[in-house]
């Protein structure tokens, strides 16, 4: 309850044509539809060519349960349903993974929440799946949190 204190409202300016914004998170619980769990790292940019719609990129380093990959990907970000503290956010992205000595294209679909702490920094809860387009490589589901500043 105290933390909500500090949430100010959101500045409908954060998510504007113009704008920038910078993040990184950690995606801490992710379970592959195989049998295998990971754990990473993620920083991302981007842009908003329009009110509410960002373009950008995400470079991502994660743990699996016996190798370390990474992706590469660019997105596109849908903001929507702003609150007094937040919006929601959707996002669709394309690129490339690298692990257990596989590279393959990958489609990311991802569902998060901004909730901005200070005018121009938000807290990001997130969760999507990472689609693969190779054969013996699965699907996985991944629950993150990240951190963002827009300006």
């Amino acid at each position: 309850i105290c933390s909500l204190l500090f949430i100010s409202a959101t500045n409908a300016q954060n998510i504007k044509e113009g704008n920038y914004y910078f993040g990184a998170g950690l995606t801490g619980a992710g379970f592959s539809f195989g049998d295998e769990t990971s754990i990473g790292v993620t920083v991302d940019a981007g842009y908003f060519i329009l009110d509410s719609w960002s373009i950008g990129g995400i470079v991502g380093i994660n743990h699996y349960d016996s190798e370390t990959g990474f992706s590469v990907l660019a997105n596109a970000s849908y903001y929507f349903l702003e609150t007094g503290t937040g919006a929601l956010f959707g996002r669709f992205g394309m690129g490339v993974d690298r692990e257990q000595g596989l590279t393959s294209f990958i489609m990311d679909i991802t569902a998060g929440y901004s909730i901005f702490i200070k005018d121009n920094i938000a807290i990001e809860p997130t969760a999507g799946f990472l689609i693969p387009f190779k054969d013996g490589r699965d699907a996985s589901f991944n629950l993150g949190v990240g951190f963002s500043l827009y300006f």
